[in-house]
């Protein structure tokens, strides 16, 4: 998307942007302190990989493809930890 005019619609997308991505990084980040304590819990990874997702979906769609780029690397981290490829701890 191409953000460089400064129209009504544009604004919407990135307030709808800015609300959304608010809300999963918030919840990314109190999952992933939570982690911390239960480094094993299926529940809150799969929580994480969700959410990872979601933004990474999301950045996509304004086109902020460098941030895409490192949330898919996260993602494919997450995916790993899942499948138990990755063990995490404290």
């Amino acid at each position: 998307m191409d953000f460089s005019d400064n129209n009504q619609n544009n604004k919407e997308v990135l307030e709808i942007f800015r609300v959304e991505s608010e809300e999963i990084l918030d919840r990314l980040f109190n999952n992933l302190f939570a982690l911390e304590d239960t480094p094993a819990n299926k529940d809150i990874i799969g929580v994480v990989y969700r959410d990872l997702h979601s933004l990474k979906g999301a950045v996509r769609m304004v086109g902020f493809n460098n941030i895409q780029m490192i949330l898919h690397k996260m993602e494919d981290f997450f995916d790993s930890v899942n499948n138990n490829k990755i063990l995490l701890d404290a």
